[in-house]
């Protein structure tokens, strides 16, 4: 990696720290799970200050959360969320919300992810973090979707395409497919098919 050996020969922690999280993002993105975890622990060498060891934190609880290791990601979570509080960072302690809430989905502990996203929520509101409460709203959906409540979880899925259609977002393959997969389990094939082909077309564009 070209800029990571720029980082060490002229000894530049902070972009050493951030072409390591690099790294360990890109082996996350091909689920290469345990590679991304090297990265992100010697990433910690190489942390400055306690904001960027909270983004590693953060970062290593995503990567526990899709090992299935809730416990380690709760932890890690949890370690993130601490130090925002102590700096005071209301923007980064929305998005660790968001992770505890994505976290608590997949354990099946609905109404404490939904409490968690709810919380992030409205701190995104209050900075009018358009494309962050997208994303919570999305997430909210997924969690009733895994309740079964299926025309809730539209409803959110729905409120999401609007808000990522207001502000320009052109890539709308995922909000379309929540809804046709929301229809789908409702029973609505038709309309199902036909969210699923406009997420096709928009991957294809």
């Amino acid at each position: 990696n070209r800029a990571l050996q720029l980082g060490l020969k002229h000894g530049a922690e902070e972009r050493i720290m951030t072409s390591i999280n690099g790294l360990g993002a890109c082996s996350m993105n091909k689920n290469k799970y345990h590679e991304a975890l090297h990265y992100f622990t010697k990433a910690f060498s190489y942390a400055e200050d306690d904001h960027d060891e909270a983004v590693i934190f953060n970062n290593m609880g995503s990567v526990y959360r899709e090992l299935g290791e809730f416990d380690k990601a709760n932890v890690n979570f949890t370690k993130a969320y601490e130090i925002y509080l102590k700096l005071n960072d209301k923007k980064s302690i929305a998005s660790t919300y968001n992770n505890f809430g994505v976290l608590y989905i997949h354990w099946g502990k609905y109404d404490k992810a939904l409490s968690y996203l709810n919380h992030a929520l409205k701190i995104n509101r209050e900075f009018n973090m358009k494309r962050s409460i997208a994303s919570q709203i999305c997430n909210i959906g997924y969690l009733y979707s895994m309740k079964k409540e299926y025309r809730t979880a539209l409803s959110y899925h729905e409120k999401a395409l609007e808000i990522v259609r207001e502000i320009g977002i052109l890539d709308l393959s995922k909000f379309y497919n929540n809804i046709g997969s929301a229809y789908a389990e409702m029973g609505n094939n038709d309309i199902a098919l036909n969210f699923y082909q406009k997420s096709l077309a928009v991957k294809k564009a």
